[in-house]
């Protein structure tokens, strides 16, 4: 296969997986490109339709990595929501047991 096809699949599938949020397949992909990308490298110097492939995977990525990011803010909202809960939760019942205790 030649490299430009390569990098045009990697590309997609990058694309692909960060759109459906498949965190699995993402990282999958991510994994064979960092072992494939270096091997074609080292076939030589990229020609202009194989470097515009190569700048399409960049952006791939780019906005894979946007997408990961962007996941990893709204967990971290999530957690301390239910942290911010859990403690709401936990002086409850603290005080519901201490008012049981008194009567």
């Amino acid at each position: 296969m030649h490299r430009t096809s390569h990098l045009l699949i990697f590309a997609g599938r990058l694309s692909e997986a960060a759109a459906a949020g498949n965190w699995d397949a993402l990282a999958r992909v991510d994994g064979e490109i960092a072992l494939t990308v270096p091997r074609l490298a080292a076939r030589g110097p990229w020609s202009a339709g194989e470097q515009a492939a190569l700048d399409q995977l960049r952006d791939a990525h780019r906005e894979a990595y946007g997408r990961c990011a962007r996941e990893l803010g709204l967990v971290q909202e999530r957690i301390e929501a239910l942290q911010v809960s859990r403690a709401g939760l936990r002086a409850y019942a603290e005080n519901h047991d201490f008012e049981e205790s008194t009567a």
